[in-house]
């Protein structure tokens, strides 16, 4: 690429809430993007509900330079705490998966690697649920996360893409965003 045209292209980032709000804690991808909505981004972002997607996720990350993808997750912390995984270079806690959609995300994150439409850099901001079940709403300790989770997503925009490593996705490390 020229100098002329790295400097006029423009970054696409695709911020993706994932989850089911009639399931408690499951919900919150989906709170995070709601509140989101009434941020100002650089051009080329995009918001989009993925609600409990499968391999149809594949498809969003297709053309986009960077993905941040916000959802619950039991990773082993405690209710509410939340961490940033570079899910090109860290494996998912296996724990994590016990959730229904999840599954799809894992299948689309190795559909996109078999197809080569992988992001440049795809993160996930996973956020531990108290109780993911039938009540409508947020358990407390996970809805008082949101402003910093949003807070996070947003310095996450401010910094240049990082390039994952290249090799095969699996280096075990995340970093815990409440240190």
């Amino acid at each position: 690429m020229s100098p002329t045209a790295a400097a006029e292209h423009v970054s696409k980032t695709l911020i993706l809430g994932l989850g089911n709000a009639l399931r408690g804690d499951d919900g919150i991808g989906l709170a995070v993007l709601e509140q989101l909505k009434d941020c100002r981004f650089p051009a080329g972002t995009t918001l989009i509900d993925g609600g409990t997607g499968g391999l149809e996720i594949t498809l969003e990350f297709v053309g986009k330079d960077r993905v941040l993808i916000v959802d619950s997750a039991r990773f082993g912390g405690h209710p509410g705490e939340i961490r940033r995984f570079d899910l090109l270079v860290t494996p998912l806690p296996s724990a994590c998966w016990g959730q229904g959609h999840a599954h799809g995300l894992v299948a689309a994150i190795e559909l996109a690697q078999a197809l080569s439409v992988l992001p440049e850099q795809l993160l996930l901001f996973a956020i531990e649920p108290t109780a993911i079940e039938t009540p409508m709403c947020l358990s407390p300790l996970v809805e008082q996360a949101i402003p910093q989770v949003v807070s996070a997503v947003i310095a996450e925009l401010a910094l240049p893409i990082a390039k994952a490593p290249t090799g095969p996705v699996g280096v075990d490390t995340c970093r815990n965003l409440r240190s």
